[in-house]
């Protein structure tokens, strides 16, 4: 379970999270919203990269934790690929057995010495999506994980995203996954509700 308890966040004068409380129970979940709505915002909280102005996230375990794929995650640019993914699994946040495996499914093999500011905005994505996928974490947030990829690779994601076990949180404006496999999380007036 994944609790929102009075819930606030606001950037100078908008505010996104206005004392939101919702109960999220462990499942698979689509995050729907207008444009600058706070989906992206919403999901950094959930992950702990960002605080909120007041209130808090409570998971159901002490054990329990997201781990978040976002295009807004920036890596240093002069590290490798290969690096990166060592800096994760050394602070125990990936599987390292996970990773050569998708590694290998995504063909990253050859990049592994690339450093970052050299890596195409579609192999940084499939960079992400290799790191949530084999993390450690119990609920897995995507935020437009089809973004930069090719036809291919979004087949390889969607596959990922059906037989993935553990809790999700996605946001999909793409239109890559059925919507119908999922319930929709929504977010509306500074609000978040679960339809």
């Amino acid at each position: 379970m994944l609790t929102l308890e009075n819930l606030n966040k606001r950037y100078k004068d908008q505010v996104l999270l206005n004392n939101v409380s919702l109960d999220i129970p462990p499942g698979k979940y689509l995050l729907g919203g207008r444009n600058a709505s706070g989906k992206s915002t919403l999901l950094r909280l959930l992950a702990g990269l960002e605080t909120p102005n007041s209130g808090q996230i409570v998971f159901s375990s002490d054990h329990d934790r997201a781990f978040l794929a976002s295009d807004g995650i920036e890596y240093p640019p002069v590290l490798t690929l290969s690096q990166i993914l060592l800096l994760y699994i050394q602070h125990g946040n990936l599987d390292s057995k996970r990773v050569d495996t998708l590694l290998a499914e995504f063909a990253l093999q050859e990049y592994l010495n690339t450093e970052v500011k050299n890596l195409s905005t579609g192999t940084l994505q499939k960079l992400r999506l290799v790191s949530a996928f084999s993390s450690n974490a119990s609920w897995l947030l995507l935020d437009e994980p089809f973004n930069g990829l090719d036809a291919a690779a979004m087949k390889q994601v969607k596959s990922l995203i059906i037989a993935e076990q553990r809790s999700l949180i996605l946001v999909d404006h793409a239109g890559q996954i059925e919507h119908s496999a999922f319930t929709i999380l929504a977010i509306q007036d500074a609000l978040v509700c679960i339809n």
